[in-house]
């Protein structure tokens, strides 16, 4: 029996990489357990998941399942011909599905910021199905099973893994449509971000967060694209893009809960007797909002009634009159508001400030 051949240069480093990646993805799994646990728990059922929720369960698992399979593939010992070929292309298909998922993150996410503009969906939409198209096809085009046989880390083994056929080298072409679709998604979501902190007050500090999410994961996404592109070390892709797409998720559950509530003040004064009737009538009165699951308000109201001047010389029936008279009565409200956000509203990214509609009819009055 001859000597075991020693492994190739090549293949020594991939199979150190692959175990350094292994080891990231359980330290953030095991790190992101808690945020996970506390996601299971803000939902209403486990059959009423909020789309978030999904979101966050389809990229975390999807990438759990590529790194097993991959790694399995990798580093089991005696993969026979026939079993390598029942089970190369598995690992590329998950690759997409992972890709898949990722980009449906950025996608949503774009949608949301824009505060669901009928043309980002349908161009979101439309470059996601083209993307997702050209992926499946290149990378499960004419691909052929490679297996090593060789020592690395001390085993002997031989690995089974998917390659391109001789001249039908296009895996390569993936990147470059998962590097286009994020610079479109990141484009378009920047974009918007950026005409909101020059006029948003309320959420400003949450805007330019994630203007620089968006920012920081297309410059690592991009980084780590190009080094599989011309190194096509897909190991340290698979664990990033896990990382960073649930990252997106798990920090706008943050910031929801960050900027759940705000208060605010609001004072008027009423000069005529329409308004004083109105405002002491809803001191006994309570309106049911069809926006409850989003607002809850508490009001304290503050009044000063100094006695009517006897000789106003007004009759208590003409009300049109009335209306429109500048009273000695002054009426001073102040109205507190508490408006709190549930973790269902920040997928529509509405920055603007709340205002409050003390009636109907136009007011010229602050």
């Amino acid at each position: 029996m001859g000597p075991t051949p020693a492994p190739p240069p090549s293949l020594n480093a991939s199979a150190y990489l692959r175990t350094a990646s292994v080891a990231i993805a359980a330290y953030d799994y095991v790190l992101t357990l808690p945020a996970e646990y506390r996601f299971y728990k803000a939902q209403k059922g486990w059959f009423r998941l909020n789309q978030q929720c999904l979101m966050f369960i389809y990229i975390r698992y999807i990438s759990l399942v590529l790194m097993t399979i991959a790694n399995v593939g990798f580093f089991h010992d005696g993969w026979s011909v026939f079993e390598c070929r029942h089970y190369f292309m598995i690992a590329p298909v998950f690759k997409v599905l992972q890709t898949m998922a990722s980009q449906l993150i950025l996608a949503t996410r774009t949608y949301s910021i824009s505060k669901r503009e009928p043309w980002v969906l349908w161009c979101m939409s439309v470059l996601y199905v083209l993307t997702t198209g050209v992926e499946f096809f290149v990378n499960l085009y004419m691909r052929t099973p490679v297996q090593n046989l060789a020592v690395n880390l001390f085993v002997q083994f031989a690995s089974c893994a998917s390659g391109n056929g001789v001249g039908h080298h296009i895996a390569w072409i993936h990147y470059i449509i998962a590097m286009s679709f994020d610079l479109v998604a990141i484009g378009i979501s920047t974009a918007y971000l950026w005409m909101y902190s020059a006029t948003s007050t309320r959420v400003s500090h949450f805007v330019r967060t994630l203007l620089y999410e968006g920012l920081g994961y297309f410059v690592v996404l991009t980084a780590i694209n190009l080094v599989n592109l011309f190194l096509f070390r897909t190991s340290l892709g698979y664990v990033v893009v896990w990382i960073m797409s649930q990252r997106i998720i798990l920090h706008q559950r943050e910031a929801a809960e960050d900027y759940a509530s705000q208060g605010m003040e609001i004072t008027r004064e009423l000069d005529t007797s329409r308004e004083i009737n109105k405002a002491l009538r809803t001191q006994f009165e309570t309106t049911k909002s069809g926006l409850t699951d989003l607002v809850s308000a508490t009001m304290s109201r503050h009044r000063s009634l100094p006695m009517r001047s006897p000789g106003s010389g007004r009759g208590h029936g003409d009300e049109d009159d009335s209306a429109s008279v500048e009273l000695d009565v002054r009426v001073h409200v102040e109205e507190s508001v508490e408006v709190s956000y549930t973790e269902d509203t920040l997928t529509r990214e509405n920055y603007r400030r709340p205002k409050v509609i003390w009636d109907s009819r136009p007011r010229t009055g602050h």
